[in-house]
């Protein structure tokens, strides 16, 4: 799955020269056999429109090169890529056009989102597509519905701790904590230097949930990989995620985090600007943050929570980010060629390597990267779970999920009962 650091070094520099050289010879004209092909679209109009939530100045994630390596494959083709915001507000942009049969040819969906769309209609069917028989077992089921395929996955992205190593440094650490009582020796360093050690901004309830789920990956899912399953059979339940929470509060109640202010933080705006002014040491976030902070923090390090004290520590991944075509699009050829260039191992680089991500795909490339070694070698060991996003944590659980632990931390329910309310889950 991995690559040497001067392999991807020489692929690279192979791959911008190609995506160079097509772009010269489609500008004069010139058709290149390797990488010409009729459109596929109906009538004149050439131009294939996009929404997504990645691809603007924070967060590119190879977008816009790809998107031009895509048009000067397909000299006439234009891509008109539109960025819109995550969550609700590419929701509300999207639903409203999907209803009235109109809408872009091609937009970004979470997994979680496959199932909705599709039971609307909204979706075509991929099923068909070459590159359907290639993607892993494990991501199947993130892309399917009703044992369709109705997207082509991005990438699976890793969420996990980052480490600013020149912060760190002023405390005498040298080294990423490998296991738990490394961290929390860490932790309490910083703390008697006056440091910042764990940073959980969380006033939209995103990182007690990320980090929640991130220490259930070694506690949990490390002895018991089918764990979702065994959950939505009924054969096991939530109590058995209390010595993750109970780590979760810990951090708290030992004075390592507070969590109460955490509440007043927006870890999408402030915590991230934060911490990438140097404000603490450690912050829990995504994979896809990789260009933006080795831009600000060159020494950053990125590696899975290490929630325990022995045996390897589990990566969290994240397989939520896909293409879709709109059923109502007149371009079906078109998108579809669209989705088949992203699901070209060569083409789909730029994006894995700005997300910080793996491919999807049994026998695709994944790049490496000097700040995401312990990630790399959880994932190439398979020491790794996907979030359950098609089964028991779709975003309104993931929403209820974080919104629960607002409340713990507030006092304001217990754990058992959070468990407890937990394995509602399963019917939801």
């Amino acid at each position: 799955m991995r690559k040497t650091l001067d392999q991807e070094r020489s692929s690279m520099k192979k791959r911008t020269i190609r995506i160079a050289s097509i772009a010269i010879a489609a500008a004069i004209g010139v058709s290149l056999s390797a990488c010409s092909s009729s459109t596929g679209s109906t009538g004149s109009d050439q131009t294939l429109t996009i929404y997504g939530w990645k691809g603007n100045e924070a967060q590119p994630a190879g977008v816009p090169e790809i998107n031009a390596a895509f048009e000067a494959a397909n000299p006439g083709v234009t891509v008109n890529y539109e960025f819109i915001d995550a969550g609700a507000t590419i929701a509300q942009r999207l639903q409203p056009e999907l209803l009235a049969g109109t809408g872009p040819d091609v937009f970004m969906v979470t997994s979680s989102e496959i199932t909705q769309y599709q039971g609307n209609g909204y979706l075509t069917d991929l099923s068909d597509e070459p590159w359907v028989s290639t993607i892993s077992d494990q991501v199947k089921p993130f892309v399917e519905a009703d044992g369709a395929t109705y997207a082509v996955p991005l990438g699976i992205i890793p969420i996990g701790l980052w480490a600013n190593m020149d912060v760190l440094g002023q405390a005498g650490i040298t080294t990423f904590p490998t296991t738990y009582s490394e961290l929390i020796g860490d932790l309490e360093t910083l703390k008697a230097a006056g440091i910042t050690g764990l940073s959980v901004p969380n006033k939209g309830a995103y990182t007690a949930d990320a980090l929640l789920n991130g220490i259930a990956s070694t506690l949990v899912y490390r002895d018991n990989p089918q764990w979702d399953a065994n959950f939505m059979s009924g054969s096991t339940d939530f109590s058995d995620w209390k010595p993750s929470v109970d780590q979760l509060v810990a951090l708290g109640d030992d004075g390592l985090v507070d969590w109460k202010s955490s509440l007043g933080v927006d870890e999408w705006g402030q915590g991230l600007q934060d911490f990438k002014a140097g404000k603490s040491a450690f912050l829990y976030q995504g994979g896809w943050n990789l260009a933006d902070f080795q831009t600000a923090i060159p020494s950053v390090q990125f590696g899975p929570w290490p929630a325990s004290n022995e045996g390897p520590q589990w990566a969290t991944m994240f397989a939520g980010v896909n293409w879709a075509v709109n059923a109502a699009s007149d371009k079906q050829e078109l998108a579809k060629k669209y989705l088949a260039f992203w699901a070209d191992s060569e083409n789909d680089q730029e994006f894995l390597e700005a997300e910080a991500s793996y491919s999807p795909f049994d026998g695709g490339t994944s790049p490496t990267n000097d700040a995401t070694t312990l990630i790399a070698d959880a994932v190439g060991a398979g020491d790794y779970r996907l979030l359950a996003a098609t089964t028991w944590f779709p975003q309104t659980n993931e929403d209820e999920f974080g919104q629960d632990l607002q409340s713990l931390f507030l006092g304001q329910t217990t754990t058992d009962d959070l468990l407890s309310k937990w394995d509602s889950f399963r019917e939801k």
